[in-house]
């Protein structure tokens, strides 16, 4: 037991070298495919972001207690519960208790620990700093989280209440106006052209060729399965998240839900201690767009012939001029780290405020909506019923 610990307090040492650590973490990861399946393998044995930012903030108490790193790891091993990164946490505290770094045991499992938080802690361990760099992830994971529930949120809560109207509409069509088709029939009762047209859509989503249910119900699955394929390749994301960025409303906020992210992750990875050109690289994989994700490239191209970071942000023409701005000043006073963590604030709370006025708008204009359906097809069901009653009569 003494042995592990002093084995322990070896691989918390900070490294004599950056380079070391850091080339086999990408060796790692590249074996684990990087950030363009990161979505997969957190959704295939991966962990939760949650679990992942509580035990960066206890790893970080522990090792700020001076407790050693594999007696640390052990502790966390016997709070989680039983599940995959539970294994995780076992595996990486036998492998820096043989003597590797937490980076490099930390990079054998990249579906629980990306390539962002790998870097930062081999910077961490380089500058004799990890449980500072494992508090700085901690932050970074609950405000990446955050962020993105709020881009979430914004884009199916329209969805939903596309969905809501759909169903009513097919309701209606289907349920309640062949009851009404049944009394016209009965009565030959001359119709107006809004009738008709509501009786016409009713008989063709029950009895048209094909029939309107069925084609409503494969147009998602079309939808669905023209999307995963454009997936699968460059060309094909690329549009799909240049079509996210343009759309009305909900492209701002995925707009600037990226930026928000792209800012946050290059400031912590600066601030970490990590190299300009590598930060940049990670950051690129974090992105969540392909279109930042290209600009960045083009950016990191750029700044590995000599130049600043601020010209070729401007030339990408996706990053907005205020971000470029403070990117300039932060490059000015040695202070880019703070510049680009002030412009995630700024974008957070954009994306915040626009959510929540998006919410608030769509809860009437959903109710507005469904009434409309409603009132539209039995307006158009009961405009007969003068002819009828004037027949009756007779």
């Amino acid at each position: 037991m003494t042995d592990a610990i002093d084995r322990g307090k070896d691989a918390h040492r900070p490294s004599s070298s950056l380079r070391r650590p850091v080339k086999q973490a990408d060796d790692g990861l590249n074996r684990g495919g990087a950030g363009r399946t990161e979505w997969l393998n957190r959704a295939i044995g991966g962990v939760s972001r949650k679990s992942l930012m509580l035990f960066s903030r206890q790893l970080s108490t522990l090792l700020n207690s001076g407790v050693p790193i594999v007696r640390s790891l052990r502790v966390l091993e016997r709070q989680q519960r039983p599940g995959a990164f539970r294994d995780v946490v076992s595996k990486v505290a036998e492998r820096v208790a043989r003597g590797s770094s937490l980076a490099e045991a930390l990079a054998e499992h990249p579906r629980a620990f990306d390539r962002t938080y790998v870097q930062m802690v081999a910077a961490g361990e380089a500058s004799g700093s990890l449980e500072i760099i494992l508090k700085r992830l901690a932050e970074h994971i609950e405000n990446n989280v955050r962020i993105r529930r709020k881009v979430i949120t914004a884009s199916i809560y329209p969805a939903s209440v596309l969905l809501i109207a759909i169903l009513v509409l097919i309701f209606m069509l289907v349920v309640v106006v062949p009851r009404f088709v049944s009394l016209y029939d009965e009565f030959d009762a001359e119709l107006p052209a809004a009738t008709r047209t509501v009786m016409g859509l009713s008989h063709w989503m029950l009895h048209g060729v094909p029939p309107g249910l069925v084609v409503l119900a494969l147009i998602p699955i079309c939808l669905f399965v023209l999307i995963v394929l454009m997936r699968r390749s460059q060309p094909g994301a690329y549009l799909l998240d240049l079509f996210r960025l343009k759309l009305p409303v909900f492209g701002g906020i995925a707009r600037k839900g990226a930026m928000a992210r792209t800012a946050r992750t290059l400031a912590t990875l600066v601030s970490s201690g990590v190299p300009i050109l590598e930060a940049l690289r990670i950051t690129r994989d974090a992105a969540g767009n392909r279109v930042f994700a290209s600009a960045l490239d083009d950016v990191h191209e750029e700044v590995r012939h000599g130049s600043g970071l601020a010209e070729p942000m401007l030339r990408t023409r996706v990053i907005d001029s205020f971000v470029v701005d403070m990117v300039q000043i932060g490059e000015e006073t040695g202070e880019l780290d703070q510049m680009l963590n002030k412009v995630a604030d700024n974008y957070e709370e954009d994306v915040e405020m626009l959510t929540a006025a998006l919410l608030s708008l769509f809860k009437p204009v959903m109710i507005i909506i469904v009434a409309l359906i409603v009132g539209s097809i039995i307006l158009a069901m009961a405009l007969p019923y003068a002819g009828i009653i004037e027949q009756m009569g007779r």
